[in-house]
């Protein structure tokens, strides 16, 4: 239940406090005197959206606080706005989330506003009534996280196939670009390595000449260096075994002497076989302008050319992997179809009954708010290829006002007032099902008056039996009703319209529900009827 509501800064409200009591609370007032910022407050408490207009003309911020008893524990919400920064919410001075005050509140508070009666006229929203007094609610859950994983794997689906198509609008230039960069075994060094292969092919003649000196001046030529080094040898050779340290000059001069000969032999050996080939010139050129040409092409360098490589390579593959992943989803896909399918027509059986035993249910209550006269049958459709989140079901609440007449859709034949009460029946018969500790009805009588507002408040006060009922009303026989009596008004001062409340006391209330039978001018016959009304 709620047990106090404060209010900072809120439209015309300056700051007001409101505590209700266990019971039918009755809220009364003029029209325009706040009762709809009241009924705002509560429902910012519970999660709606606010307008930054709301804030009071002059101030910077509002506040709105709630505290609520449920189940032996206390629920403290407030929301704090802004003008030129973000809001706030605590619950329990915590910190908390709109949606998180939206999941709580469904707990503490059920709304019975003109906006629902509205509600009725979209046959869209009559399957929710429906759903709401059948026991199926695990049904419905499994059911809408099989809609929910199809419309997933559909979209992924439908983006795996794009992702493909694109692949394959790719593929000719994909599997050209694979294979000019295969023609030959690209390696990170490769374009070095070739370009030092074609430096040596175009100064061949210059190398080889250049190798030939060198053997000539160190070997062949009569005054060669190995000439040189080996007549000195023989001079000093007869000193051998003299010394160590000669000995030493002798066996460093024996291994250049070799050492020279080795080299000489290998480079004469290389320079034999060093010969210009114009075709091997011509390959080696070739692939020396192909490599430069790749490098350009792609991204500077052979690293980059062999990372576009990969990068076209996995490509490919990803190509052949979305065909696997597009059979596996479409499998998936069509086996949780299957799986909805079977399970949307078992809701549909439990629905079925459910309607029946509502369209029974229902009767009396609409019996005892005037309506003795009406049929109602929540009719449902099941689609085979229908798919929603809730199943294939359609259902429309289908009414007779009046005996012999047709069965027809709600929002071709009803009134407004019988609009009300039927929305009214419809709350009390889910009240009996699913209970909350607190039911806030604003204008309920809408539409009605005379008898059947005494009916209406009958059912109110019955209600008001069981749980905590806040009712804004301004209809006597319905404020009559009410164990406690809040009255709201508004009075200007300084040039400001501040909202004011005030519990009223049983001399107050007389007063209070006779302006409600005469208006302004509170006759006596209206102060009697007043005290009649509430058996005073």
């Amino acid at each position: 239940m709620i047990k106090k509501l404060y209010i900072k800064n809120l439209a015309i409200i300056d700051e007001v406090c409101l505590e209700f009591e266990n019971g039918l609370n009755i809220i009364t007032g003029q029209t325009g005197s706040g009762k709809s910022i009241i009924i705002n407050a509560i429902d910012l408490l519970l999660g709606s959206n606010f307008s930054k207009n709301l804030i009071r003309t002059g101030e910077s911020s509002c506040v709105v606080e709630g505290y609520f008893l449920l189940n032996k524990f206390e629920y403290n919400i407030r929301r704090v706005f802004y003008k030129n920064s973000a809001s706030k919410a605590f619950l329990n001075e915590m910190p908390i989330t709109l949606n998180e005050i939206k999941k709580i509140s469904e707990k503490l508070v059920d709304f019975h506003g003109q906006h629902n009666h509205q509600k009725l006229l979209d046959i869209a929203n009559h399957i929710e009534c429906l759903d709401a007094y059948g026991n199926y609610a695990e049904d419905l859950k499994h059911i809408s996280d099989l809609y929910l994983k199809i419309n997933s794997l559909n979209k992924k689906l439908d983006e795996t196939i794009i992702k493909q198509k694109n692949i394959f609008e790719k593929n000719e230039l994909n599997n050209f670009q694979l294979e000019e960069l295969s023609k030959y075994n690209l390696k990170d060094g490769i374009d070095i390595d070739v370009e030092s292969n074609y430096s040596t092919l175009i100064n061949i003649k210059e190398i080889k000449e250049d190798l030939d000196n060198f053997i000539n001046d160190f070997d062949i030529h009569d005054n060669s260096i190995l000439s040189i080094i080996n007549k000195n040898l023989k001079q000093i050779d007869k000193y051998e075994n003299i010394n160590k340290h000669l000995d030493s000059f002798i066996n460093r001069l024996d291994q250049i002497n070799i050492e020279i000969k080795d080299l000489c032999d290998e480079i004469h050996t290389y320079s034999d076989n060093l010969n210009f080939d114009e075709i091997q010139f011509e390959e080696v050129s070739d692939k020396l302008s192909f490599l430069e040409m790749i490098k350009r092409k792609y991204g500077g360098s052979i690293q980059s050319a062999l990372a576009y490589k990969a990068k076209i390579e996995h490509s490919i593959e990803d190509g052949k992997n979305y065909k696997q992943e597009i059979e596996n989803l479409t499998k998936n896909i069509v086996f949780l179809k299957k799986t909805y399918s079977q399970l949307a027509k078992e809701i549909s059986l439990k629905r079925c009954k459910t309607a029946k035993k509502i369209n029974k249910t229902i009767l009396p209550i609409l019996k005892n708010i005037g309506m003795d006269k009406t049929s109602i049958n929540f009719e449902v459709n099941h689609d085979p290829d229908g798919f929603n989140i809730n199943g294939a079901d359609m259902c429309i609440i289908k009414i007779s006002t009046n005996v012999g007449e047709k069965m027809k859709p709600l929002n071709e034949i009803v009134s407004g007032g019988e609009l009300s009460r039927i929305m009214l029946a419809i709350k009390m018969l889910l009240q009996e099902k699913d209970p909350v500790d607190t039911i806030i009805f604003d204008e309920v009588d809408s539409g009605i008056s005379g008898q059947i507002a005494e009916q209406v408040g009958d059912q109110i006060e019955k209600l008001g039996k069981k749980r905590q009922i806040v009712c804004i009303t301004h209809l006597s026989q319905i404020a009559c009703k009410g164990k406690y009596h809040l009255s709201i008004g508004k009075k200007s001062f300084n040039n400001k319209t501040n909202v004011y409340i005030e519990k009223l006391t049983e001399n107050k209330r007389i007063e209070e529900i006779a302006s409600l039978i005469s208006g302004k001018q509170i006759t006596e016959n209206a102060t009697n009827q007043a005290r009649e009304l509430l058996s005073i």
